[in-house]
């Protein structure tokens, strides 16, 4: 059985991929539109993808785990409604499956077909 701690610690750990990915994302679709609209000429590379994937996991991790930062955050949602946490979740998840939509649409789209 897990101990309380180790389950905010998992759920901090989960909270920093999620939002490293989702933040990836959503950087490197505005590029991808960016280049192919012909705005700018250039574009990451894999070498540059990885590495701005490693730095959102660096950042995020000083933003939340760093001396136990999730816990603080944790404290300021303890005594949230069950209404205003279900209001919370699903903008959430909208806001990762418009990431997500606007991801695909990117790779989807021509430049000169619509």
């Amino acid at each position: 059985m897990h101990s309380r701690g180790e389950d905010l610690a998992l759920g901090a750990f989960l909270a920093i991929i999620t939002t490293s990915v989702v933040l990836w994302m959503n950087i490197f679709s505005i590029v991808a539109l960016l280049r192919k609209t012909d705005i700018i000429s250039a574009f990451f590379n894999r070498t540059n993808s990885i590495a701005l994937g490693i730095v959102l996991i660096v950042l995020d991790y000083f933003l939340l785990m760093h001396n136990k930062k999730y816990t603080t955050i944790v404290d300021l949602f303890k005594d949230e409604s069950n209404t205003r946490r279900s209001i919370g979740s699903i903008l959430v998840l909208v806001y990762i499956i418009l990431s997500l939509t606007f991801f695909i649409c990117v790779a989807l789209y021509r430049p000169g077909i619509l």
